[in-house]
């Protein structure tokens, strides 16, 4: 069973058989478990299994959560079997055990038995009715159930009480879009993007989008960049006519990104690239693009909490300086100048 962090907390994203959940973190009842789930974070399933079974060992009837906690080691050593005794029995000595649910549902889940997955689901949210995770758990299992309706009743309730309203939207397009609901899910991308352009990243690097690359409104939603500064921030560009823009070598675009580091000016690695232009993020947003006469364009915006006018406007110049010297040949050593 695969598990990736989503969000930072005690919340954590599993997924199984292509649907999206959340589980809540099991409550650490003393230091020996404390230390089982640390070796669990960091990867060390068979050092915390050694661990747990030395717990289960000291008693006849194992505390609940000693049982839900190797249940999850049996999970990362790909021992289903194991990993569902122990959860099923950990659920027997304790029915309030919610995360115990949570983990019966995705593991339904995984199996494609979404009716005992939606029973699961329920039955986390009488323990716990206030749960943001119920909706997306719920939401992901009646989508794959084939109930739709249900499932978009489960999902907008989610989005409504998110509190971070981009990551919601692209967890909710993750289920349509491994539940062959194509537009459905880039019809929220399509929010992600108007609420945030970096999220493109996401949708060009996540493999749950990878069934939507033959869509060709998610082809449009890569490749336009509809962003507008705002009036307040500084704006300038430069003209590079002699250079074409283009992807395959990317000299203006290495050019661009060698002049930002000498100049030590900070942005994200994460560069954007498509055929008509690229972006870069950071202290000044830079994009280069395809010039309307030919050449490539090179584009800066920047907030004024990051510069004032005269800084920005000095920065502009530098750059475009820089980015000549990037540009020039380099001439072999002992050539004659």
């Amino acid at each position: 069973m695969s598990r990736r962090p989503l969000a930072r907390g005690i919340r954590r994203v599993v997924a199984l058989g292509g649907a999206v959940v959340l589980l809540a973190a099991s409550p650490l009842a003393a230091e020996s478990l404390a230390d089982a789930r640390a070796r669990l974070e960091a990867g060390e399933p068979e050092q915390a299994l050694r661990i747990l079974d030395g717990l289960a060992a000291k008693s006849r009837r194992p505390r609940a959560e000693v049982l839900l906690t190797r249940s999850e080691a049996h999970f990362m050593l790909r021992d289903p079997v194991a990993g569902r005794a122990d959860l099923e029995q950990a659920l027997e000595i304790d029915p309030e055990l919610r995360p115990g649910w949570l983990t019966l549902g995705a593991l339904e889940i995984s199996q494609r038995r979404y009716a005992e997955a939606i029973a699961g689901f329920e039955r986390a949210r009488e323990l716990d009715p206030e749960a943001l995770d119920n909706h997306i758990n719920l939401g992901a299992a009646y989508l794959l159930a084939g109930d739709a309706e249900k499932a978009e009743g489960h999902f907008r309730r989610y989005l409504e009480l998110a509190p971070d309203q981009l990551e919601a939207l692209l967890l909710v397009a993750k289920n349509h879009a491994v539940a062959d609901r194509p537009q459905e899910a880039i019809g929220l991308l399509e929010q992600a993007v108007a609420l945030d352009e970096r999220s493109r990243i996401a949708l060009r690097t996540d493999p749950s989008f990878e069934s939507l690359l033959d869509e060709a409104r998610f082809q449009k939603l890569l490749e336009t960049d509809g962003y507008e500064p705002p009036p307040e921030h500084f704006k300038s560009f430069f003209r590079l006519p002699e250079e074409e823009y283009e992807v395959r070598e990317g000299r203006v675009l290495g050019a661009v990104i060698d002049a930002l580091r000498e100049l030590g000016v900070a942005f994200d690695r994460r560069v954007e690239v498509t055929p008509g232009w690229s972006l870069i993020w950071g202290d000044v947003r830079v994009k280069v693009t395809v010039g309307a006469e030919g050449g490539s364009r090179v584009e800066l915006s920047a907030s004024p909490e990051r510069y004032d006018r005269e800084t920005f406007r000095t920065l502009s110049k530098r750059l475009y300086d820089q980015v000549l010297v990037e540009l020039a040949p380099v001439l072999p050593l002992g050539a004659p100048r």
